[in-house]
């Protein structure tokens, strides 16, 4: 995910440093000011997320959403509460596919906040409506792009609405989704464990709010939403891999220090602490239980499996690390790259250009610009779009040309190379007029053809 080095990596730094300060301030630090402060910051940040990149935006705001929402229902230990959060999930699933079929896909996104709605309604009253600071924070930071976003939807953009109508079956299938998630459903399992073990609310809403969130995220194709979400799964599991080292380092401090001192946590901004002048809250969590030999025994073993899976997991970003596919840096003014540009210049009209399975289109137009028979799922799609696929499938499959889709996209040129094979030269040539050749110092001629 971070690869491209693109807007959502940056999105997804800027996320997961918001949650992982809110995380150590909400576990370590005791000022009131402060916490409060760093919330307002982090709020900020994460709501800055949306005028850069929507996929990671909405997944830092599902995370946190559902992890303070589940924050709150294990302090209110109200198991009303935990039901009405709970019946909201399969509710959602129901209504949620009408809601994005009559309104918008934006809308049903919103929708898929609501099995979090009872938790955080519970920090706005116990907090005293002090929260709220931090929900409007984030809203501020973002509205530039969310209302821009839902008034382009309303009048009819047509990048937008095409946006939204692109974006399907691009699920994560089941099976597949569970077994990529081990490497971190694993940790996730355990310091939930840990915090049922050690009465820690925090312990138990963190793995609790995250989880819930990913499984939503990914599977927002079954509930309306139907916005990428095998995109939302990679990052829910960045953001989540990233919030959960500090947790489980905390988590195996606990068991595996021997002189360390139980440090109960409660909830920052009770009521009462809220109220300037009064007296601090006596405190609500119970104390932690002591951790005895057999419990750091079970620690060292469940330490060892969690690094034991992450080594394992580790051989994918091996095998990528070592792979030579597209590792070497792009050259766009190569001796080939400058005489394919200088082919392309006998081009006299605005049709589609076509090239043999040799030639790379996209740094075709990535040095001249012109109008390529070519198109990505994620971006604009060319008019002739379904005839587009057709030409991009027989060339990459077969490596043939598709002679009648090519003329469905209104492709009038092609651009070859001498030493491609197959050569498309020789085996279309009773369709083909030659405009110009162009010869690469001490290599291959390269070729501009005219469909006839």
């Amino acid at each position: 995910m971070l690869f491209p080095l693109n807007g959502e990596a940056f999105g997804l730094c800027v996320g997961s440093a918001a949650l992982t300060i809110l995380i150590l301030a909400a576990t370590r630090w005791r000022g009131r000011a402060a916490r409060i402060a760093v919330g307002i910051g982090a709020s900020a940040a994460i709501g800055a997320i949306a005028n850069l990149q929507t996929y990671s935006f909405l997944t830092a705001v599902y995370l946190a959403s559902f992890a303070v929402a589940a924050y709150g229902l294990v302090t209110a230990r109200r198991w009303w509460l935990w039901a009405l959060s709970a019946a909201l999930i399969p509710l959602l699933f129901l209504v949620g596919p009408r809601v994005a079929e009559n309104s918008s896909q934006l809308i049903a996104l919103m929708l898929g906040l609501t099995p979090a709605i009872p938790g955080l309604i519970y920090i706005l009253i116990k907090s005293r409506g002090l929260a709220a600071i931090f929900f409007a924070v984030a809203g501020l930071a973002a509205a530039p792009s969310v209302v821009g976003t839902y008034l382009g939807l309303a009048n009819g953009d047509p990048f937008l609405v095409y946006r939204v109508a692109s974006s399907k079956d691009l699920g994560v299938p089941i099976l597949t989704g569970v077994i990529a998630s081990i490497v971190l459903a694993i940790p996730l399992i355990l310091v939930f464990l840990a915090g049922i073990h050690q009465r820690h609310r925090l312990w138990i809403a963190y793995p609790v709010g995250v989880a819930i969130a990913w499984i939503l995220l990914a599977g927002n194709d079954r509930w309306g939403a139907n916005q990428e979400p095998y995109r939302m799964w990679i990052d829910s599991f960045m953001l989540i891999a990233t919030t959960l080292l500090p947790v489980l380092l905390a988590v195996a401090r606990r068991y595996l220090s021997r002189g360390d001192q139980p440090v109960p946590v409660k909830l920052p901004l009770s009521p009462r602490e809220a109220r300037p002048g009064s007296a601090p809250e006596p405190e609500a969590e119970p104390v932690e239980s002591p951790v005895g030999r057999r419990s750091r025994l079970i620690a060292i073993v469940a330490v060892c499996l969690v690094l034991a899976v992450a080594a394992l997991s580790a051989a994918d970003w091996a095998r990528f690390f070592v792979a030579n596919l597209r590792a070497q840096m792009i050259t766009l003014d190569s001796p080939r790259q400058l005489a394919i540009a200088e082919a392309i210049e006998g081009i006299d009209d605005d049709s589609l250009l076509l090239v043999d399975p040799c030639i790379d289109p996209l740094l075709v137009k990535a040095t001249t610009g012109v109008p390529i028979a070519w198109m990505n799922y994620g971006m604009a799609w060319p008019e002739e779009y379904q005839s587009v696929l057709d030409y991009m499938a027989s060339r990459g499959q077969e490596g043939v040309l598709d002679l009648d889709a090519a003329r469905g996209a209104n492709a009038h040129w092609l651009v070859t190379d001498s030493e491609c094979d197959p050569s498309w030269a020789d085996d279309y040539d009773d369709h083909l007029e030659l405009v110009d050749d162009v010869t690469v110092p001490g290599g291959a001629t390269i070729s501009l053809w005219r469909l006839t």
